[in-house]
Order: C-alpha cells, then sequence, then structure tokens
C-alpha cells in the first residue's frame, strides 16, 4: 500500500515535461520518484492509501478510488489538482499502457494533469470517472462501461457541458434510454446509440436538449418527464 499524497507544482511541471516527451516519441520510464521527493510531492490534510490494482474499466476505477479517499475530506479531493495528477502517475502503468514495442501515448495532457475546467475537468481518466459516480451513482454507468484510457462518446457529447452533466434526472433519463442492462458483464449502451445515421441516437438527444433547454426548466423535470417530452424518434430508445 502507498499513501496518498499529491504533487507539487515541481512535481506537475515535470511529470507534464515527461508527458511532452512521451508525445513527442521517447521511450523513457515513468518519473516515479516524483510521487515521494520532497521537492515534488506533499502529504495531504488526512491519510489514504492505494495499492496497484488493475482497474479494468472505467466503473472500476470509480468504485476504487471513492472507497481509498473516502477518508479525505471532500474539499481535500474534488478539485485538488496535485492529488489527481498524483493518482494518474501512480497508476500510469494503467492510464498510459506500455505496448509491445515499448511506445506509450499519452494523448492530452488533461488526460493525466487534472484541470478545473468545466469543458475538460471530465477527460481526466481517473478525476473525471469519480466525479461521474459520486455525482449519479449506478446512472453513470454508460459513461464508465469502458477501458480506463478510453474517453468514450458519452462523455464528450454530456460531461463537457455542464447544464447537462449536473441535472440528476436528466442523466437517469439517459441510462434509461440507452444503457443495456441485459449485455454480458457490466452492461454497455445499447446498439446503435451511437450510430450518428440512427434516429434518436446520443448526438440527436443532445440536439433535442438544447432546444428544450431554451423553453422548458430541465432541472424541474423528472426522468419520466424528460422521457415523455421527447419526439417519436426515441420510441424505440423508450422501449
Amino acid at each position: 500500500m502507498a499513501i496518498v499524497r499529491k504533487l507539487t507544482e515541481t512535481g506537475i511541471k515535470a511529470f507534464t515535461e515527461y508527458l511532452t516527451r512521451l508525445a513527442d516519441g521517447e521511450k523513457i520510464d515513468p518519473p516515479m520518484h516524483l510521487l515521494t521527493d520532497a521537492d515534488s510531492s506533499q502529504e495531504l490534510l488526512g491519510t489514504a492509501e492505494v495499492e496497484p490494482v488493475t482497474l479494468d474499466s472505467k466503473l472500476a476505477a470509480a468504485k476504487y478510488l471513492t472507497i481509498q479517499l473516502a477518508s479525505l475530506d471532500k474539499s481535500e479531493v474534488d478539485n485538488n489538482v496535485g492529488l489527481w495528477t498524483w493518482l494518474s502517475l501512480f497508476f500510469f502503468d494503467q492510464v498510459c499502457p506500455e505496448s509491445a514495442s515499448g511506445e506509450r501515448k499519452p494523448g492530452e495532457i488533461v488526460r493525466h494533469v487534472l484541470t478545473l475546467s468545466a469543458l475538460k475537468y471530465y477527460r481526466h481518466l481517473l478525476a473525471g470517472p469519480c466525479r461521474l459516480w459520486q455525482l449519479h451513482g449506478k446512472c453513470s454507468r454508460v459513461f464508465l462501461y469502458n477501458p480506463l484510457t478510453e474517453h468514450g462518446d458519452f462523455s464528450e457529447q454530456l460531461a463537457s457541458r455542464q447544464q447537462h452533466i449536473s441535472n440528476l434526472h436528466l442523466i437517469e433519463a439517459v441510462d434509461r434510454l440507452y444503457y443495456d442492462p441485459e449485455s454480458i458483464g457490466a452492461g454497455r449502451p445499447k446498439r446503435g446509440a451511437l450510430t450518428r445515421t440512427r434516429p434518436g441516437n446520443l448526438r440527436r438527444l443532445v440536439a433535442v436538449i438544447q432546444q428544450f433547454d431554451l423553453t422548458y426548466d430541465m432541472y424541474a423535470m423528472n426522468s419520466e418527464q424528460i422521457l415523455t417530452l421527447l419526439p417519436d424518434e426515441f420510441d424505440h430508445w423508450r422501449e
């Protein structure tokens, strides 16, 4: 087990430089010393522990980290850039696995170094899933079924829109429309939910909800009222 810490500005800068070098094609080992060095990391106000467990989905990561960080004050967790960046480095072999040829493809920096921008917070591969799980519980499963390294269209279309992702009843309606509880394993979105040519697909829902926002108070409606309001093209998904 390892005591959870947070990266300092020095540590975040060093980790960011490492990610940039990876993106440029260099084959270099993760700077794991940043996790414990005094100039690159600090203790938290409280104690939490993690171990290098296998996180085989975003949902698994969200559940595990929510439990492990529960001893910390919420104010010390949610928007703590140093904490989530420390966790990204700790679990780096999972959030940025090495290929057979020894290469790593980190993608956007915000996948590993938390940003507090509402537009990109949910792109962080650990903080984003945890916040979705804490906000929406089982209704977040349609966002979190996929592997840890995949961002996913549900997050891209909804989590980046603060007025949508913070609406508990809307996300419940999304879960009722598109989640298939009969799928193998932890379940997946219904087939065709992300197909752009399919009537009532996710992108169409987002477009329709944005229109509704102009004339309805979406926060005042429960999930059943939202589903009833949707046009006929969503009948298949409502069933």
